[in-house]
């Protein structure tokens, strides 16, 4: 027979005759809340698309900022991009490795004359 450990709330555990645990159906209380908080994020997805496209820009810019660094997962051929171009440039000197803007401007404005 089962019955439910003393004192246990929402999803408890319940021992067997083998005691053993087994999990019992969420509690209705436990239910809701999930449903309260699915409905509370629809909402949010909601509003979130009647802003204007610079408020959604800023709003995207705001979540991406509180994430920390170790939150956001790097694949592996992301990494294998990073070091395989890390290693193209070993060897290549500093001033070799981009163009300053001044030399940039130039060549984009000298065409259009």
């Amino acid at each position: 027979m089962l019955e439910r450990e003393q004192g246990s709330v929402g999803r408890g555990v319940c021992r067997s005759s083998a005691d053993r645990p087994v999990r019992s159906v969420p509690h209705v209380g436990e239910r809701n809340r999930y449903a309260e908080a699915m409905l509370a994020k629809s909402e949010i997805q909601r509003e979130a698309l009647n802003l204007s496209a610079q408020e959604r820009i800023e709003l995207v810019v705001e979540l991406w900022d509180s994430l920390a660094p170790g939150e956001i997962p790097v694949p592996d051929w992301q990494r294998d991009l990073i070091r395989d171009r890390l290693a193209a440039l070993e060897g290549v000197l500093p001033e070799e490795r981009s163009v300053p803007w001044d030399a940039v401007r130039k060549r984009i404005f000298s065409d259009k004359t």
